[in-house]
C-alpha cells in the first residue's frame, strides 16, 4: 500500500490495483481482492474516520470481492444559515407600539407602572400623568392608557419573530474539531460574531446583538460529525441579565 495526498488528508491507493480521482470533489479507492482482504480493506478505512462512503460486495460469479470507498476533498465544510426564532419580547419593544405612542409618553407609562406596582402612586394619580404627556406630545390618550392598563395586568409581552444565525462545521471525525466554548451566554456584537467565525463578508447579518448559545453535536450521514453553533439576534439584551463580550481594542 502507498499513500496519495488530497486537500483532505491521506488517500490511501493500491499500486497493483486501479485507482482514480472522481469528477467534482471527491476521491476514489478502488480495491479488489479476496474477501477477507477486502473485509479487511473495508474496516480499516471506516476506522481511519476520513472516508465518507465504503461499498463492498462480489465481482460477478468470480471469487473475488471489490471495494469503492469515496473521499471528500475537505474535512471541515462550513455552512452559515439565517433562520428566525419565534420568540416572547416586551410590549414596549414593539415596533408597531413605538410607531403609535410618542417615546416620552412610553418613558411616563413605565414610570407610572413602577410606581403604582410599589404603591408610591395611586392608579388616578398614574392615568392623570400619563394623559399630561399625551396632552404635551399632542395625541389622544386612548392607546396610552390601555398600553397602560395592560401591562399593569402583566399583559406585556407580545410574540415576535427573530433571527438566528447558525454556523455548522461539517466534520470527518469526532476529533477533526473541538467545540468552543468561549463566550457562552455572553452577547456579541455583528462585528464580533463575523470575527469569531469567520463568517464570509457576503453573507448577510443584520445590525444589533447577538447571544451565542452552547454549541451541540450531531450525527450527520456517511460518518461525518457536525459542530453547531447559534446566536439569537435582537435589537438590544439588557446588561442587568446578560454579559456582553469586551470590545476589542
Amino acid at each position: 500500500m502507498s499513500a496519495a495526498k488530497g486537500n483532505n488528508g491521506v488517500l490511501f491507493l493500491d499500486q497493483q490495483l486501479n485507482w482514480s480521482r472522481g469528477g467534482g470533489l471527491n476521491w476514489n479507492y478502488v480495491y479488489s481482492g479476496p474477501q477477507s482482504a477486502v473485509l479487511s480493506q473495508a474496516s480499516a478505512l471506516i476506522s481511519s474516520g476520513n472516508v465518507d462512503e465504503v461499498q463492498a460486495g462480489k465481482i460477478g460469479n468470480g471469487p473475488r470481492f471489490g471495494l469503492v470507498a469515496r473521499f471528500g476533498d475537505s474535512d471541515i465544510l462550513n455552512t452559515d444559515e439565517l433562520l428566525s426564532n419565534e420568540i416572547q419580547q416586551s410590549i414596549f419593544q414593539s415596533p408597531k407600539l413605538r410607531g403609535l405612542i410618542p417615546a416620552s409618553v412610553i418613558a411616563s407609562i413605565l414610570s407610572s407602572l413602577q410606581l403604582v406596582k410599589s404603591g408610591q402612586k395611586t392608579y388616578s394619580v398614574a392615568t392623570g400623568d400619563i394623559t399630561a404627556a399625551c396632552l404635551a406630545a399632542g395625541i389622544g390618550n386612548g392607546n396610552a392608557l390601555a398600553v397602560f392598563d395592560d401591562a399593569l395586568q402583566e399583559r406585556d409581552t407580545y410574540y415576535t419573530s427573530a433571527y438566528v444565525y447558525r454556523r455548522t462545521y461539517t466534520v470527518s471525525s469526532r476529533g477533526a474539531l473541538a467545540a468552543a466554548f468561549s463566550n457562552i451566554d455572553k452577547v456579541h456584537t455583528t462585528q464580533q460574531v463575523r470575527a469569531a467565525e469567520s463568517t464570509p463578508t457576503s453573507f448577510p447579518l443584520p445590525d444589533g446583538f447577538w447571544l451565542k448559545k452552547a454549541p451541540h453535536a450531531l450525527t450527520a450521514l456517511r460518518q461525518k460529525t457536525q459542530l453547531v453553533y447559534e446566536y439569537q439576534w435582537a435589537l438590544d439584551f439588557n446588561s442587568n441579565y446578560y454579559d456582553f463580550v469586551a470590545a476589542t481594542p
